[in-house]
């Protein structure tokens, strides 16, 4: 069950389903499964594998430190991978815990090097995955800001959702630049 902090993603112009005449057949399969994005690359990729861009201690965005329901100083820590096939960058993803989650299932998540955070979520019985919302990114968006270097001019889309431990949330948010 999700606590109450969901109706941020009303707020904020996250919504709780793509629209269709958006994107493309293709894009609407990807950015929908719900199952680990991870299992999903690998299956489609020659070579997966993860680049990290940054992990440590950051400061929340603000819709951020509302779904995490931080303050919104609050330091985060945060990790941000590429996932690619090769060199080729399919899947910018920024994952963010308050620090005063770092206990329990969770603390493993700092350490995972350039393993898949997907294969450990999907695979902790106590970790229960909230609904997925979607946006396109405007330039003016700072994920949108962090992905330049690897996509195109074009609005990428993006989903997110909050993973759940009685620990606390972690919210993970998937930006795709490529489709396999």
């Amino acid at each position: 069950m999700m606590p109450k902090i969901m109706p941020c993603f009303r707020r904020d112009p996250w919504f709780p389903r793509t629209l269709r005449q958006r994107h493309t057949p293709h894009h609407h399969l990807w950015l929908n499964r719900k199952g680990s994005l991870t299992a999903r690359l690998r299956s489609a990729t020659h070579h997966f594998q993860v680049k990290i861009l940054f992990q440590g201690r950051r400061k929340a965005f603000p819709d951020e430190a509302r779904l995490l329901t931080a303050h919104s100083r609050a330091r985060v820590w945060t990790r941000e991978v590429l996932l690619c096939d090769g060199d080729h960058p399919l899947v910018f993803a920024h994952s963010v815990l308050p620090y005063n989650s770092l206990r329990g299932p969770w603390r493993k998540f700092t350490t995972l090097g350039n393993r898949p955070m997907g294969e450990k979520l999907f695979s902790t019985p106590s970790i229960h995955r909230g609904p997925l919302h979607f946006r396109k990114l405007p330039p003016i968006h700072p994920l949108r800001r962090s992905t330049q270097p690897y996509s195109s001019s074009v609005a990428p889309w993006a989903r997110r959702s909050l993973f759940l431990d009685r620990t606390g949330p972690l919210l993970v948010t998937e930006i795709f630049l490529h489709l396999p």
